[in-house]
């Protein structure tokens, strides 16, 4: 699942600041601290005042079919540079059950000396370790993976005499379950926080692809064959998993913000995802059309109550013998309506499994 998220964001990272995304689609630290394991889907996206991007997780058993991640991108001021904030929520049968955040919270004072560290122990509960350490630590991601069980990763900031770096703490139930050996990450310590985000190459000339060979581009091809049909290598993304390759391409106009993202897991094309190679804009769906689609339908039914019409894929995916696919249209505004909205479908098997829509 992480896999495929990880490609969708590394798309959407690379066009921030292009003002691809809607301000809706954005959220402060104060809301997403705000925000509570077991809220449903539609009350985070009333809370937040937008729906976020959707992404399916590509599922590896029946149970996972009715995951699906949402995203949104980290409101932050615009005085901090070079900081790609963002956030992410995992809903399972519409019940938020994890949210992460990266680069969200700025705040600079979560420090951890040695002295700190030694003192800490497994089994200390959060409040025992953070009156210790003096804060309340960079809270990066809370899960509630099974009744009564919850899942928490605090991220601190540590200074020695080699620099600064940092240290996660993981609890589980409240209380301390993980505690690495202690040595800081090296990085520079002359070098101001609000940059230190991971970068990566920039595309070449050549790393450019069409609608047309995306859309040719099948499951199960090897990278090779990928970079046969296309000519071009494309540009690499570091991948949290060391069996699987992301490889992103830009569309084939300088004019157009366009990428189209591929990955690869043992060398194999399980998931592919595009950003404007097509637009939402060009499909279009009535409130009432919406209201008839019914969850479990197929794709082809969804795709005869709407005239025929395809949708734009945003994202594909084909693994262990189920296949997952996101598709949006654009919703016909009302009288009443200064826009149009959204509305995003979420495919499992050729089936409808979740259906969304803001600004109706």
């Amino acid at each position: 699942m992480s896999i495929i998220l990880f490609l969708i964001l590394s798309i959407v990272q690379y066009s921030i600041g292009i003002s691809i995304a809607a301000i809706n689609d954005a959220i402060t630290l104060e809301q997403y601290q705000q925000v509570k394991l077991g809220w449903t889907r539609d009350q985070v996206t009333q809370f937040v005042g937008g729906p976020g991007g959707l992404v399916i997780s590509v599922p590896e058993s029946p149970s996972d079919r009715n995951n699906i991640i949402v995203q949104y991108k980290g409101l932050i001021p615009s005085n901090v540079l070079q900081r790609q904030s963002t956030v992410v929520f995992s809903f399972s049968n519409g019940i938020l059950w994890k949210k992460k955040q990266n680069l969200l919270d700025l705040t600079s004072n979560y420090i951890i000396t040695k002295e700190n560290y030694n003192q800490i122990e497994t089994g200390w509960t959060y409040q025992q370790v953070t009156s210790t350490i003096g804060s309340k630590g960079n809270v990066i991601e809370e899960s509630n993976i099974w009744p009564n069980i919850t899942l928490m990763t605090v991220a601190y900031q540590g200074e020695d005499q080699e620099g600064l770096g940092y240290i996660q703490l993981g609890f589980m139930d409240g209380k301390l379950g993980s505690k690495p050996t202690y040595g800081w990450v090296s990085i520079n310590p002359n070098t101001p926080r609000s940059t230190l985000t991971p970068t990566t190459n920039d595309f070449l000339p050549t790393d450019r692809i069409t609608v047309e060979q995306y859309q040719q581009v099948q499951f199960g091809w090897t990278r090779n064959q990928l970079t046969q049909y296309v000519g071009s290598p494309g540009k690499v993304i570091p991948s949290p998993n060391s069996n699987t390759i992301l490889v992103q391409y830009q569309g084939p106009s300088p004019d157009i913000t366009a990428i189209a993202g591929f990955a690869f897991l043992n060398e194999i094309l399980f998931t592919k995802s595009q950003l404007h190679f097509d637009f939402t804009a060009n499909y279009k769906i009535t409130k009432e059309q919406y209201n008839v689609i019914q969850i479990g339908w197929t794709y082809q039914q969804v795709k005869a109550a709407l005239e025929n019409q395809k949708g734009n894929v945003v994202t594909e995916s084909s693994t262990n013998g189920y296949t997952s696919m996101v598709v949006q249209y654009t919703g016909i505004k009302d009288q009443q309506q200064m826009e149009d909205a959204i509305v995003t479908l979420g495919f499992s098997s050729e089936k409808l499994i979740t259906k969304s829509q803001y600004g109706w």
